[in-house]
């Protein structure tokens, strides 16, 4: 008999849990002061960087399209720069990837390369499911890595008609955001 109480019991407790399943994310906490200013400085620099690097290849600072996604990246290590700007407009999404190497004391730079990719359209759909997510404009803006030996740092700015996100990140990041960059990058061709 006893052994029946307890099974009721935690029968009941089941019952009360909230469904399994996502659940929708918390904002993330504010950004101290400091925090913010270094963000400020990292959109501020890539912004830069980004529009350097596409003039260079004769594209110009704004993309055309309702919804753009750009990520502008670098290495110390591989001393490398990139800008991938993803666009969607009325004839599907477009990927304009530019990259080129930096100059050190021993090596010169290299020129900026420009590569234009139709991103399929499974892809392009991945990305419209993503981009439709409110928690992917909730996360948090400025995320590092402790203990990250240059694994990269970018920044990624996400705009729809109704919502925009532009954040940091060093070393990665977490979903959703990682995933709209994951399928971005999966789709630059090989060095």
């Amino acid at each position: 008999m006893r052994s029946i109480a307890m099974i009721a019991a935690v029968m009941s407790l089941a019952a009360c849990q909230p469904a399994a399943g996502p659940r929708p994310k918390d904002p993330p906490p504010p950004l101290t002061a400091e925090t913010q200013a270094e963000l400020e400085r990292q959109i501020q620099g890539a912004n830069a960087l980004d529009a350097d690097l596409r003039g260079k290849v004769g594209l110009p600072a704004e993309p055309a399209g309702d919804t753009v996604i750009r990520i502008v990246q670098g290495s110390f290590m591989n001393r490398s720069q990139e800008s991938l700007v993803a666009a969607r407009t009325s004839a599907g999404w477009r990927l304009e990837w530019v990259d080129g190497k930096f100059a050190t004391d021993s090596d010169k730079a290299t020129p900026a390369r420009l590569r234009v990719i139709a991103v399929p359209p499974a892809d392009g759909q991945r990305l419209d499911a993503l981009l439709a997510d409110p928690a992917l404009f909730r996360q948090s803006t400025y995320e590092t890595r402790p203990g990250c030996m240059d694994g990269g740092a970018a920044v990624i700015d996400i705009r729809t008609p109704t919502a925009r996100w532009t954040g940091y990140r060093q070393c990665g990041g977490d979903p959703p955001v990682s995933k709209v960059t994951d399928i971005l990058f999966e789709l630059r061709p090989p060095e």
